[in-house]
This record gives structure tokens, C-alpha cells and sequence, in this order.
């Protein structure tokens, strides 16, 4: 019996920087958890080759001096357990961004899963599910003047330039403006166009969130 831990590993770094960033995690789960560890770097198998993996595999019990010893049961209950996995998850998370930032890449791993990340981005007004939260983005736009009405026959773009106003170079804004900056479920399913209205281009959404698992 023993405790496996898989742990995906940014393809950035090369072989031996992978291999010292393993051993770092590992040191830091033998010294909270007292386990014996044996761990194994393995190379892409998939059709991915950026897809570089480990595996950690820990004995469920202590290992002192005199051998094996008590068992680390604090990984099994159901409330400390939870917290345990959430530490483990954000050690190996602040290892590969420092082990990231040592190598001199600009990237960083997030250990929050994917559905706390949604309801956060949610939170922040930045992903919609469904009609009802589009209708929702587009009332909450309206208010803060990011859409224009657009009569019959009159496009986006002229829209825009008369919103801004004569003399003014809307070459840049007519490029962004077809794009809509509104995420979307991926479940909604639905467009973010729509016939009677048109994104204000110089009030464009800054926020360029987005989810990147």
C-alpha cells in the first residue's frame, strides 16, 4: 500500500531543472508528513509532448529510526484531509512558479481547481452561464455606456465613429470591435453579438481575464 501523488510538470524547464524541482516537492511532503518516498520523472506518452509528469509514491506510514511507525492518517480524514490535499496543492504550485522563475520564464501554475477559478471569475463579473447571465453582462454593460444602439442598415463600425466623434482614427478600434470581450460558458452555448447593439470600442473591457488550465 502506498500514497501516490501524479503532479503534471511544466514542459518550460529541461530535464535536470525538472528532476530538482521533483526533489524540492518531495522534500517539502517528507518533512510535513514523515513518509518514505520514492519518486519517478517520466517523459510524455500521450500525444502531447509538452506532457511531462511525475509520480511520488509515499508509504502510508512514518518512517523513523526504528523503521515504519505510525500511520500518517492525517491525509485520510475527511476535514483535515481536505486541508492537507489544499496545502499539497499549493506547495506544488509555489514550487513550479519559483523553480519557473529561477529558470527566467514569465509563467505561472495555479493549484485552485478549476471550478473555484469559475466561481471566482464569476465573482469578478467576468464569465457568464446561460441566457439569464448574459442578459445579466449585457443590462450591467448598457448601464456603463459599452453598448451603442445600432439602427437598421448602420453598422458597428460607423456607430463607433460617430460615438467618438469626428477626426478621430478608428482604424485600431475597428479591428477590436469585432471582438466582443464576454466569456462565455461553456455550456451556454451562446453568441456574444447581437443585431441591435454595438461594443463601444474606447470603453473596451480591460480586464482580459481568462481561464488558462
Amino acid at each position: 500500500m502506498c500514497r501516490d501523488f501524479a503532479i503534471a510538470l511544466p514542459h518550460e524547464l529541461d530535464d535536470p531543472k525538472r528532476w530538482e524541482l521533483v526533489l524540492d516537492i518531495a522534500r517539502r511532503l517528507i518533512d510535513r508528513f514523515g513518509f518514505a518516498l520514492q519518486a519517478s520523472h517520466h517523459r510524455p506518452t500521450k500525444d502531447d509532448p509538452r506532457y511531462f509528469y511525475c509520480h511520488l509514491l509515499a508509504t502510508t506510514r512514518k518512517m523513523e529510526a526504528s523503521g515504519l511507525t505510525t500511520k500518517t492518517r492525517v491525509l485520510d480524514g475527511r476535514i483535515n484531509g481536505k486541508e492537507e490535499v489544499e496545502w499539497i496543492r499549493a506547495v506544488i504550485a509555489d514550487r513550479i512558479n519559483a523553480h519557473l522563475a529561477q529558470a527566467g520564464i514569465g509563467k505561472s501554475s495555479e493549484h485552485r481547481p478549476l471550478t473555484e477559478r469559475l466561481k471566482a471569475m464569476r465573482g469578478n463579473g467576468i464569465y457568464v452561464q446561460g441566457q439569464e447571465g448574459f442578459e445579466q453582462l449585457l443590462s450591467r454593460y448598457r448601464q456603463e455606456g459599452r453598448l451603442l444602439s445600432v439602427p437598421d442598415g448602420h453598422t458597428a463600425e460607423q456607430a463607433q465613429r460617430e460615438h467618438q466623434g469626428p477626426g478621430m482614427d478608428t482604424s485600431a478600434d475597428e479591428t477590436s470591435a469585432a471582438q466582443t470581450p464576454i466569456m462565455l460558458s461553456p455550456t451556454g452555448g451562446l453568441s456574444s453579438s447581437r443585431d441591435d447593439e454595438a461594443l463601444s470600442a474606447n470603453q473596451e473591457d480591460r480586464s482580459g481575464h481568462q481561464d488558462t488550465h
